[in-house]
Parts: structure tokens; C-alpha cells; sequence
């Protein structure tokens, strides 16, 4: 399932964002997004949202691969946007997202990596990340039901990080994994 550009991958499962930092997103009765890439990114992420569901505050569910700021970095900002959206995550993830020393430190390495991602930035919108609680904590074998006949098998995979996280969709036969 590997995507080159943003657009659709599969029925109801598309890469939305930018090629290079894209999350993906899976509509049915429950939409569901997979990772919130850089802190920048959550504008482009809710026009992409408002552009394939019409209304952005349809997503119900925001699932993170892991707590790094290139997976994580958005999902302050789309909690801001859309209240009722419900972020999943490991409750390793859950820990160390919850930390000043963490928010700061990825604030600091999107300031970094904005360079090189000017074309896609607003500046007119408060992107900044700030900590957040995770709504839902994930375990491995846990099946989350998104209705219509969608489920979302989460995946411990310890590895690039201590907390990761994968997902895999069985009616697509494809697995969302973080790196």
C-alpha cells in the first residue's frame, strides 16, 4: 500500500496532506485518520478533510503510530479544530505526549523542519503543538469497530520507538505502520 503522491490508495482510503508527509485517511461511518504528521501540517490536513468529507467534524478518530514529532505533531491542532474527534494512541504515546519537555522539544524540531516546507505552511493559523490527552489508550490485539463492516486491529510494534504502534485494516488487507 505504499502511496507516492496524496490522493486515493484504495476504496474510502486515501493520503491526505503532501506527498512527503502525508496521513492517511479512512472514510466510512466512522472516518478515521491515521497520524498527524508536522505541527504545520494540520491546516493542509483540514482542507484535505473538509475537501473528502465535506465537513471536517465528521473524523471521529485520530489513531497515532507513535509519539515522534513527524507522526504526532498535527494532532493538538485537529483536537482544537474538530472537539469530539477521539485520539488513540499507546499509553506509552499517551505519557510522553503529556510532557512540557516533550511539547517543547518537538515545537522546536518543526521550527526546524518548516524550512523546508514553506509552500505548505499558513501563517495565519496557530499550528503550535501543545501537549494533549490521549482519549482512547490502545493495546495490542484490541479491535476497534468503525461500522459498515471497517475495523482498525491494533498492532503492538515495538521498535523505532518504544510506544509504536501499527494498524492493520482487514477489508483492505493493508497495514498503517509508522516508519
Amino acid at each position: 500500500m505504499i502511496q507516492k503522491s496524496s490522493g486515493k490508495i484504495a476504496e474510502d482510503f486515501y493520503a491526505i496532506g503532501d506527498e512527503r508527509l502525508p496521513a492517511f485517511l479512512l472514510i466510512g461511518e466512522k472516518p478515521t485518520l491515521f497520524d498527524a504528521g508536522m505541527d504545520f501540517m494540520g491546516p493542509r490536513y483540514g482542507q484535505d478533510l473538509k475537501r473528502l468529507l465535506g465537513d471536517p467534524g465528521r473524523l471521529r478518530f485520530l489513531f497515532l503510530t507513535h509519539s515522534h514529532f513527524d507522526h504526532s505533531g498535527a494532532a493538538p491542532y485537529l483536537k482544537r479544530k474538530i472537539p469530539p474527534l477521539q485520539i488513540g494512541a499507546s499509553a506509552k504515546a499517551s505519557e510522553t505526549l503529556q510532557k512540557p519537555s516533550v511539547a517543547q522539544f518537538i515545537r522546536e524540531l518543526s521550527r526546524k523542519a518548516e524550512k523546508n516546507f514553506a509552500s505548505l505552511i499558513d501563517p495565519a493559523e496557530d499550528y503550535s503543538f501543545q501537549t494533549f490527552a490521549v482519549d482512547l489508550l490502545l493495546e495490542d490485539g484490541q479491535v476497534v469497530n468503525l461500522g459498515g463492516g471497517k475495523e482498525v486491529r491494533v498492532i503492538a510494534t515495538p521498535g523505532h520507538t518504544r510506544d509504536a504502534l501499527s494498524y492493520y485494516l482487514p477489508h483492505l488487507k493493508g497495514l498503517i505502520a509508522g516508519e
